[in-house]
């Protein structure tokens, strides 16, 4: 699955909008001693949400594929 393919989920794009919010608006309103450590800290965060969102995306059965379930056999 690609990135381009999870734009159709409101969470992905929310998410990355919240990413772009803290990289543009939040770190430059740090003070100047904290500035590098609430930008690590803010990128390691939204990175791990887009992370999250991207993987339980994958989980997500496409039209043309079975959901298969505990008893559905493997090999019919």
């Amino acid at each position: 699955m690609s990135l381009k393919s999870l734009d159709f989920l409101n969470t992905w794009v929310k998410t990355k909008d919240l990413a772009l919010c803290g990289y543009r608006e939040l770190v430059p309103l740090s003070p100047p001693e904290e500035k590098w450590s609430v930008a690590q800290q803010n990128r390691l965060s939204t990175n791990s949400l887009l992370a999250n969102v991207a993987e339980n995306a994958s989980k997500i059965p496409h039209p043309n594929e079975e959901l298969l379930t505990p008893n559905t056999p493997i090999f019919p």
